[in-house]
């Protein structure tokens, strides 16, 4: 009789792993959650988190079954509960490190959007030959509609950059001691993982090997215990192929000295399969596996296997997943792949996907499902240990369906409007510096001026709230055709654009008059109006000037290593910086109220020490029309005193101020394509459903999670 009757099998995911860290995740996560997992109030809690040690194994390549900790009593609920892991991360970790094997990330990203384009292809060509296009259903004519694959690749590109930018952002954060998530490393690791998993078949065989030879190993120590899989990112791509090749009576036998690994095709499934009853995938990417590489799931199960599961029952497979989780999403296209098999190895339906909003920030989603206890509780109370009911599902947490989508528009619009507000605080310092008691006295005393008003900093962020609502609309203008095929999200933009307007009108006329000084000469309407033709030019063209991808575009088009300034934000970012630049100077340029005609009787000294001095209306009323009539050119005195009346700072503060603009709104605009790709591609799984639509599976009705989900 075995000392377990279950035992949990931790198959870990990518990145930089170290042996059993995963299990001892697993192991820990279960002891926080033993008060909820029918422990005796009497006993004890087990310890953790444990030591790597409790799991060691001096025997190279070997696994060891550990429990939580040294029980009392063997009655204690958690007792004849085992855990272990499959190990392969040293394989891909050693190809990484090599460096000469793994393409580049961006390049192979390339090459997938080729590998989906010729997917799509594919269908559009099959249903053309299949009847009349005016006969096919909506769906059908829906996959007739090419996607425009350039912008795909494009943006594919740009994202990648995006995150490698990011990285130094998330370092920032780290030191200051607020975040610590290695986004670059994630998406690197992730993707070489996949790469090795899906491009390279003699690596993928080590893997698989791997598992199998885990799993064989824990089954001759233990013969009687049930088995129950605990699969983790692209672990669970691992364990999965790893059960269909047994299903189909295939074994990767891998020798002691872990040489190559030996397929064993003799169509007879393996002892421990016939243990299998969990199978728990969290954050898992299985179904974009199938739909991108769906000649690694050619499988055929074997006579022994459809016996089996004709006299058992199926194995529990239940899945979790965040909607925040840019890796794991639904898997309802596994589901049809098992549908489309006589034999139905899984207990796998509809309500056993699992998917929830429980964790803020995206991306770091993937790995928090480890600190979650409700996900760890539920399949041991559903799976591991069932009850007479079956638990409740890992419910949302009050506001994360809500907060978490939007987090990344928030962060774009509060580093614009920093980025605003540094530059319009650095130029309204330079154009109205506070009065030194010389220009004061010389302004009240002398010149008889009113006081110069001192703008609030209440009145600036304002002001720079109203102007970083136009900045917001003009790249939303420029980027939301680029980050998405079709005319209506043109419309979309040039309704951000109209919003953005809407904003800087917001603004009083004094302070349009101010900003758009260089149109004053044109009449009334066009320091405003002015400013906003000017906007508007700069989205229009920067969107213009942008190119398509010459491998999935025109064959003429230059290639886009080869091209520096027509590609993502660059356009953009040059032309508005022109245009602001247009503006600043057209603000810090001498400059009067001055009408035409008190220009045409004024020497002409004194119209440049007016200009000079930046005055207003009002000054220029008390200093030229006193009780209505023309002040006497010698009580004037502007010759005298206008020097000091047109002082300015340093320009210096202006020029750092308007690098900080510069950099945080090329910032905010990336995190906003971050944002927008993320939640409309993945968290909405808009890209997903297309794939399973060229590929013909049927999707599930789409899961709500308090934002919305849009249909593809």
């Amino acid at each position: 009789m075995s000392e377990f009757t279950d035992i949990l099998v931790a198959v870990h995911g990518i990145g930089d792993q170290s042996r059993n860290s995963t299990v001892r995740s697993v192991a820990t996560r279960i002891a926080h959650s033993s008060m909820a997992i029918k422990r005796p109030n009497e006993d004890v809690p087990p310890v953790a988190p444990q030591p790597l040690g409790w799991f060691y194994t001096d025997e190279r390549g070997a696994v060891r079954v550990c429990r939580l900790d040294k029980f009392e009593s063997k009655e204690h609920p958690l007792a004849p509960i085992g855990f272990t892991e499959v190990f392969w991360a040293d394989i891909p970790q050693g190809v990484v490190t090599e460096g000469r094997t793994l393409e580049e990330t961006k390049a192979w990203a390339r090459t997938v959007v080729a590998r989906i384009r010729a997917t799509a292809k594919k269908k559009v060509k099959l249903l053309r030959e299949k009847k009349e296009v005016t006969a096919l259903s909506a769906a059908e004519q829906l996959q007739l509609v090419e996607p425009d694959f350039s912008l795909a690749a494009e943006v594919l590109g740009e994202i990648i950059e995006t995150v490698y930018v990011l990285e130094n952002l998330f370092f920032i954060a780290e030191k200051a001691g607020l975040l610590k998530f290695h986004l670059k490393k994630v998406l690197d690791e992730y993707l070489g993982d996949v790469q090795i998993m899906t491009e390279f078949t003699l690596f993928r065989h080590d893997i698989i090997g791997r598992f199998h030879r885990a799993m064989q190993q824990i089954h001759d120590a233990y013969p009687d215990a049930n088995l129950h899989i605990v699969a983790h990112s692209e672990g669970t791509v691992v364990s999965f192929l790893g059960l269909l090749h047994a299903l189909s009576g295939e074994q990767f036998l891998a020798p002691a000295a872990e040489e190559d690994v030996v397929l064993d095709p003799r169509h007879k499934i393996p002892a421990w399969l016939e243990k299998i009853r969990g199978y728990m995938t969290i954050g898992s990417p299985i179904d974009k596996h199938i739909l991108i590489w769906p000649d690694l799931f050619n499988f055929q199960f074997c006579q022994p296997a459809k016996e089996l599961f004709k006299n058992r029952p199926a194995i529990k497979w239940r899945n979790y997943y965040d909607y925040g989780d840019p890796v794991g999403f639904q898997l309802d296209t596994a589901r049809e792949w098992l549908r489309r098999h006589e034999l139905r190895p899984f207990q796998f339906e509809k309500e056993n996907d699992l998917g929830f909003a429980r964790y803020l920030l995206p991306g770091k989603a993937h790995n928090d499902y480890w600190d979650d206890p409700a996900v760890f509780e539920h399949f041991i109370q559903d799976v591991v240990q069932p009850g007479a009911t079956s638990p409740a599902a890992p419910p949302d947490r009050p506001l994360i369906g809500l907060l978490s989508p939007i987090i990344p528009y928030l962060f774009s619009a509060f580093l614009l409007l920093a980025a605003t507000f540094v530059l319009y605080r650095t130029v309204t310092d330079y154009l109205h510096p506070d009065a030194e008691p010389l220009q004061r006295y010389l302004r009240f005393k002398v010149l008889g001026l009113a006081e110069a008003p001192q703008t609030s900093p209440l009145q600036i962020l304002y002001n720079a709230a109203g102007i970083s609502g136009l900045i917001a609309g003009v790249t939303l203008f420029a980027r939301l055709p680029r980050l998405a095929a079709g005319w209506r999200w043109f419309a979309w933009g040039m309704l951000a654009f109209l919003g953005g307007c809407f904003c800087y009108c917001s603004l009083s006329k004094d302070w349009r008059a101010e900003i758009g000084q260089i149109f004053t000469r044109f009449g009334e309407p066009w320091p405003t109006l002015g400013v906003l033709v000017l906007a508007f030019a700069v989205g229009l063209i920067s969107l213009l000037v942008l190119m398509p991808s010459h491998e999935f575009g025109r064959a003429q088009q230059t290639p886009r290593k080869q091209r520096w300034f027509r590609k993502g934000m660059r356009p953009l970012i040059f032309f508005g910086v022109v245009a602001i630049a247009g503006l600043i100077v057209g603000q810090v340029l001498p400059h009067s109220d001055l009408t035409a005609e008190e220009r045409r009787f004024l020497p002409e000294e004194e119209v440049q020490e007016i200009d000079s001095a930046h005055l207003n209306r009002a000054d220029l009323n008390i200093l030229l029309w006193p009780q209505g009539k023309l002040r006497d050119p010698g009580a004037r005195q502007i010759k005298t005193v206008g020097r000091v009346l047109s002082a300015r700072p340093s320009l210096w503060p202006m020029l750092l101020g308007g690098a900080a603009f510069l950099y945080l709104w090329w910032l905010a605009a990336l995190i906003f394509d971050l944002g927008f790709v993320w939640q409309r591609y993945i968290r909405q799984a808009l890209g997903h459903k297309r794939l399973m639509l060229w590929s013909g599976y049927k999707s599930d009705p789409p899961e709500s999670d308090g934002a919305a989900a849009a249909s593809a």
